[in-house]
């Protein structure tokens, strides 16, 4: 799940971007299907879509990271109890999180532009 916001967001990418580019710049009867406002309609869906994605998994992300938190609470060896070193248990879903808000942001930017711009 570490990586889960980056792969969302590289999949709504390329969905939107072969979608975009075969209704747009292509001319032949199999490409006709793609023709405006399939784009438009297809990028705004994929949006919603990996958003939604994005949202569930650092919500995911994120309740892994607390459960993990109070588990090592307790602990002797605890960073909060004198000792510094960072458990990849800790980090990696923290890491998570962060990597799936990211990846919401970038869907965002990509896909929430075409409520204003024309596809082709």
């Amino acid at each position: 799940m570490f990586v889960a916001g980056p792969v969302i967001w590289s999949v709504h990418f390329m969905v939107i971007y072969l979608v975009t580019e075969a209704g747009c710049s292509t001319e032949g009867t199999g490409f006709s299907a793609f023709n405006p406002p399939v784009p438009a309609v297809v990028t705004l869906a994929a949006t919603a879509v990996a958003a939604v994605a994005c949202i569930g998994v650092a919500w995911w992300c994120w309740r892994q990271w607390r459960s993990v938190c109070e588990e090592s609470v307790g602990r002797a060896d605890h960073p909060g109890n004198g000792s510094h070193e960072r458990y990849a248990g800790e980090v990696l879903p923290l890491g998570g999180f962060l990597m799936a808000l990211l990846g919401l942001l970038t869907v965002l930017f990509v896909g929430l532009p075409a409520l204003v711009l024309p596809s082709c």
